[in-house]
């Protein structure tokens, strides 16, 4: 048994379809039975999603999601076609057919439950079935999306309901130590931990989703990350264990742009837990936060500043924005413990009149914000120092 998940640009023209068909054909010599996953073809979900919003400036969050399952549903059916030409035993599902169920939260719904005897009775007598990603059904019955790269969380969620290997196929070869854009010679990893790609994930990292990775390192899912249609290549391995890897206190280098620093003046800890309550309402993390008697600092998303903004002033808080810039967090183990890391960084960056404006640090990763446009001298300098 085997778990494929395809991304939007894996599948975003009938000819790349039918390439993922023949690629899927290919491992069903070795694999008795395969679910794929697929995401919507290309840019579809944020073209039904602009759709939408010209209708509505305040679309219900059920026909958003009503409306942005069409374009997993149209990719699945899709390719479970190609496959059926190819001579294979085939089916598309959708998320509800697949009984994938999750809780009522409209555009970012949790998966509660999959009824593997559901799948079971498809795969009697199908050897390939095109699983929906990004999609579940409430027991009501509406249909619920799982937010942003959501299809990852779909595969490896059914990879880890049936304790099986999940392979997770993108537009990069694997998971490297800078993003290849920004670094064309960054190293690719082979293996990494759970823990080291949850924390990249959540710093900014965009290979996978990081529910998808808890889901993993719960259930203790191996993952396999790897380009589209040149598994030979070789990708990168995600497990509990790593084992060859080269020992490298600092894993990664994540970079994440259009970051605000946040001041909010607070008065008591109501105030402290409102504040809270107004991130988790904007959809925001909380990160990089500091607390210093009655200042919260912390770094915002600029897609959320207005959004942000209009809630402090609604209650009342007193707010400055600070600074616009780049954060950068280096994944690694030991920050706090060997606390010379942090001061080699800082001297290389103070040698070069880079200005560090934030610093966050914990036993795994170290975080600083510094200008945007000190982004490409900052990352050359980490790099060649770290080995990155």
């Amino acid at each position: 048994m085997l778990v494929q998940k395809f991304g939007g640009t894996s599948v975003e023209t009938l000819g790349k379809i039918k390439d993922v068909a023949k690629f899927v054909c290919d491992k069903l010599k070795v694999h008795d039975k395969i679910i794929v996953v697929v995401s919507a073809m290309g840019k579809t979900t944020n073209n039904l999603t602009a759709e939408i919003y010209e209708l509505s400036n305040t679309p219900p969050k059920r026909e958003v999601d009503q409306l942005l399952s069409i374009g997993e549903t149209k990719s699945s059916a899709l390719l479970a076609t190609v496959l059926c030409d190819l001579g294979v035993n085939a089916i598309s599902l959708t998320g509800w057919q697949a009984g994938i169920f999750t809780d009522k939260t409209f555009s970012g719904a949790f998966i509660e439950d999959i009824e593997e005897s559901v799948l079971m009775r498809f795969l009697q007598d199908y050897d390939i079935l095109v699983v929906t990603g990004f999609q579940g059904v409430t027991i009501n019955g509406d249909v619920t999306t799982l937010g942003k790269g959501g299809s990852d969380t779909t595969a490896v969620a059914l990879a880890s309901t049936f304790g099986c290997k999940c392979e997770i196929y993108t537009d990069v070869e694997g998971i490297f130590t800078v993003d290849p854009k920004v670094l064309p010679n960054a190293k690719k990893l082979e293996r990494i931990s759970y823990a080291d790609l949850m924390e990249s994930s959540a710093s900014g990292t965009k290979v996978m989703e990081t529910r998808s990775i808890e889901i993993a390192s719960k259930y203790n899912t191996e993952l396999y990350v790897a380009k589209s249609l040149e598994g030979k290549r070789g990708g990168t391995i995600v497990s509990a264990e790593i084992e060859n890897f080269e020992a490298i206190p600092i894993k990664s280098l994540v970079l994440q742009e259009d970051n605000i620093l946040l001041n909010v003046c607070l008065n008591g800890q109501n105030n402290l837990a409102k504040l809270f309550e107004i991130f988790a309402q904007a959809s925001q993390k909380i990160q990089g936060a500091t607390k210093d008697k009655n200042i919260f600092v912390c770094l915002i998303e600029e897609k959320n500043k207005k959004n942000i903004e209009n809630l402090l002033k609604k209650y009342k808080f007193k707010y400055k924005i600070k600074k616009q810039g780049l954060k950068i967090t280096l994944v690694g183990s030991g920050f706090q413990t060997h606390s010379l890391a942090l001061k080699n960084i800082i001297s290389w960056l103070g040698e070069e009149r880079i200005e560090i404006y934030n610093i966050s640090i914990s036993e795994i990763s170290l975080m600083f914000l510094i200008d945007i446009k000190d982004k490409e001298k900052t990352v050359k300098i980490l790099s060649e120092k770290l080995g990155l």
